[in-house]
């Protein structure tokens, strides 16, 4: 088993890792640069190296290539772990902000809530 310091030894492949282990199937290189936040070309670099490594499958779909994580290869139970691990750390440490920014939208979806109640009622009515 590698090291997480050789798995992830770029911002790129870290990304494409991330979008990897919470996609639950194929992904296209377009969509998961996209995720990612990172540039195809990027992306392109990132997946040819998880690919040697084993650690991502390559396949096409009848236009594009299309990639996934390996589950089963070794260290992907190490990744999910520590990419869970990194979003439940981020959802902590942004509880606050989060909660005050759902208090602000809460009254607007209830409202929404109401308006669509009302024109499902005025459609069924007609």
């Amino acid at each position: 088993m590698k090291t997480l310091g050789r798995l992830l030894c770029s911002e790129g492949k870290t990304e494409i890792l991330r979008v990897l282990v919470y996609q639950p199937g194929p992904v296209g290189l377009r969509q998961a640069a996209r995720l990612a936040g990172i540039h195809p070309h990027s992306a392109e670099v990132a997946l040819s190296a998880l690919v040697r490594k084993g650690l991502v499958k390559h396949g096409r779909s009848p236009h594009r290539a299309r990639y996934e994580l390996v589950r089963t290869h070794e260290d992907a139970a190490v990744l999910e772990a520590v990419f869970l691990a990194a979003t439940s750390g981020f959802i902590a440490a942004q509880r606050r902000t989060l909660d005050a920014r759902a208090r602000q939208i809460l009254p607007f979806i209830k409202q929404a809530v109401k308006m669509i109640d009302r024109a499902r009622e005025s459609h069924h009515v007609a």
